[in-house]
């Protein structure tokens, strides 16, 4: 076997898709943060994320960015602490709206999805 029929053997062994699934992030922490943007990239990748991404609605945009550069795809399911308000004149109903409305302008999943890569 020469050089070129082993990368043909590696492409086609390749996945044509990875998935990836992270929860309890909590990057209102400046060392998780710091872990999320330290992420590698990954071509033809999916991210779950499977809730408690961040406290404030600030830290929790910053990390969705910081991991739709690293990730082909990225779903996020809310958790108990990123519907936590301390603002008596909000609700964490008014904040998961937030919260979806802005994954909605990122292009970040927050319903089932059929994904190719």
């Amino acid at each position: 076997m020469d050089f070129d029929d082993l990368d043909a053997a590696e492409e086609a062994a390749a996945p044509a898709m990875r998935f990836f699934a992270i929860s309890d992030v909590h990057a209102e922490h400046k060392q998780n943060m710091r872990w999320v943007s330290d992420l590698p990239h990954h071509e033809k990748s999916t991210l779950i994320i499977a809730g408690d991404l961040a406290v404030s609605i600030e830290d929790i945009e910053k990390a969705l960015r910081l991991c739709i550069e690293r990730f082909t795809h990225v779903f996020y399911c809310f958790g108990n602490h990123d519907a936590w308000v301390t603002d008596p004149d909000h609700s964490s109903f008014m904040k998961l709206q937030r919260i979806r409305s802005l994954c909605n302008t990122l292009g970040v999943k927050t319903r089932t999805e059929l994904v190719e890569g």
